[in-house]
């Protein structure tokens, strides 16, 4: 009997977490295939991240699902199998990845930003004159 099988927690917890991680491989390749690893416009950006949202919101319910899963076994206090150890590091790792991915994009989204808000205050303050001179004319 291994160690997982005397641990019926201990598995579901190997079940949830290895769906888990397909998904998170899933939402970094659809990152990956959607935005190169360059710089990217904030127009590709956005349409890459709308693309990859049906996969966040899978992620969500399954962190949902997880959530009380890894609650009970912390209560537990049980220590891990082996199996569960190479599952955890598999999804630290995968994880780590895709959050460095989400924080380039979203520092290549914050340069953009800074980038078009110069432009953008020009856009007002032209908009604000042409109001101001046609209301002096009437």
């Amino acid at each position: 009997m291994t160690h997982s099988q005397k641990h019926p927690l201990e598995q579901q917890l190997i079940s949830e977490l290895q769906r888990a991680e397909a998904l998170y491989r899933r939402m970094l390749t659809g990152l990956n295939t959607s935005l190169p690893k360059g710089d990217c416009g904030a127009d590709e950006i956005t349409a890459g991240l709308t693309r990859v949202q049906p996969l966040m919101l899978q992620i969500q319910t399954m962190e949902s699902t997880l959530a009380p899963l890894r609650k009970e076994w912390t209560r537990q206090s049980q220590p891990a199998g082996p199996i569960l150890k190479q599952i955890l590091h598999q999804h630290e790792e995968i994880l780590k990845t895709l959050i460095h991915r989400i924080d380039v994009l979203e520092q290549q989204l914050q340069q953009h930003r800074q980038a078009a808000l110069p432009e953008m205050d020009r856009f007002v303050r032209h908009q604000q004159m042409q109001r101001a001179y046609q209301q002096a004319v009437r």
